[in-house]
Parts: structure tokens; C-alpha cells; sequence
């Protein structure tokens, strides 16, 4: 059962109460998991206290994107900064980075490629996305491009790894199954064809 204190007792950091609870109902239950009351009623607080900080569901949502794009960029800059200094190594890492994020957090994954018109449009929800979205636009700068100029590189990138994690999510493709559906994301990148400009090369 879950134990509801009065409000007063979440000393004015409610709205964090409600976007972990958010997160924590994404999680376990799925996107149709998430409403406004199932986050009052895990948070512990009436079911007319999200009004006080989000415009519906939208609101909330666009709340616990920004949470969400944070992570995802922390990732794939965690796989960058573990590959070293070579920049196809980097981009690599930060495609893993960018799958351990699809894997380990599947439904904050499918809620940040949501439809925009599910989300508010806050400034603060479009600055965290452009954020995540730069590490992607930073890591196609060091590469040749084709006539397409960077946004052909950085299409061919975002599509390939993005690609394979909704392969992943249908069960496509299974790292480790040891049948037809076992290929491993970095045997699938070695076919990828990405010519180092000579002023990022070491």
C-alpha cells in the first residue's frame, strides 16, 4: 500500500517528487502507465497536486523528457570518453553509449522519440533535447562528408544506430542468441564507411 503524507511534508520539492515518480511509473509499467494520478497517488500526494506544476499530461511528460534527454546524453558521452581518442573508436562508443541508453531505460527511450505534440513545448524540454541532439551533430563534424555536406553524415549515423535499437526492441535482432538474429552492433558499424577528416585524425 502505498503511504500518502500530506503535501506540506514534501517541503516544497513536490514537483521532483512527482517527475521521479513519473519516471519510476515509465519504467515499471510502460507509457500507458504514466498519468497524473498514478504519479499523486506514488508520490504520496492528492490526486489535484500535479495542477500546481505541470499543464497535464503533456506538462509532466515534457518533465520527465528532460530527465531523460540528461541521461541519454551522459551515456553517449560516457561511451566517447571510454574509447580513447580516435574518432571512429568515439563514435562507436558513443553509439553503444547510445543502445545501453535503449536498453537499460526502453520506455524513457520511446517516450523522448515521441511525438512532439504529446509533449509542452517549453524552452527548457527543446534546450535539453537540442543538447542530447548536439553530441550526435558534434561526433558526424569529424568525419568526410559526402555532397549531403555533415547533415548526410549525421543522417547516416543517427539512422544506423537508431535503427538498430528498434531492431533490438522487435526482437530483430538479439546480441548473444546464437541463432540468425545474433549480430552485434560493432560488427554491423565495421560495414559502415567513415573516412576521418585528416584535421580530427591523430
Amino acid at each position: 500500500m502505498i503511504k500518502k503524507p500530506h503535501d506540506r511534508q514534501h517541503h516544497g520539492n513536490l514537483k521532483e517528487a512527482l517527475v521521479l515518480a513519473g519516471l519510476k511509473l515509465l519504467e515499471e509499467g510502460g507509457p500507458s502507465a504514466l498519468t497524473l494520478r498514478g504519479c499523486a497517488a506514488l508520490a504520496g500526494v492528492s490526486h489535484a497536486a500535479p495542477a500546481h506544476h505541470f499543464n497535464g499530461l503533456p506538462g509532466l511528460k515534457s518533465a520527465i523528457a528532460i530527465r531523460g534527454y540528461k541521461i541519454f546524453e551522459d551515456m553517449m558521452k560516457e561511451g566517447i570518453a571510454a574509447a580513447g581518442p580516435n574518432k571512429r573508436k568515439q563514435a562507436l562508443g558513443m553509439c553503444l553509449g547510445y543502445l545501453k541508453f535503449a536498453m537499460e531505460h526502453s520506455a524513457l527511450f520511446k517516450l523522448i522519440f515521441d511525438s512532439a505534440e504529446n509533449f509542452e513545448r517549453s524552452d527548457e524540454w527543446q534546450n535539453a533535447a537540442k543538447s542530447a541532439r548536439q553530441v550526435l551533430n558534434d561526433m558526424s563534424a569529424s568525419f568526410v562528408h559526402g555532397p549531403g555536406g555533415q547533415s548526410e553524415t549525421e543522417v547516416a549515423l543517427f539512422s544506423f544506430v537508431h535503427g538498430y535499437a528498434k531492431l533490438m526492441e522487435i526482437g530483430r535482432v538479439v546480441p548473444g542468441s546464437g541463432d540468425g538474429r545474433d549480430v552485434k552492433f560493432e560488427d554491423v558499424f565495421a560495414m559502415l564507411n567513415l573516412e576521418i577528416d585528416q584535421k580530427y585524425s591523430l
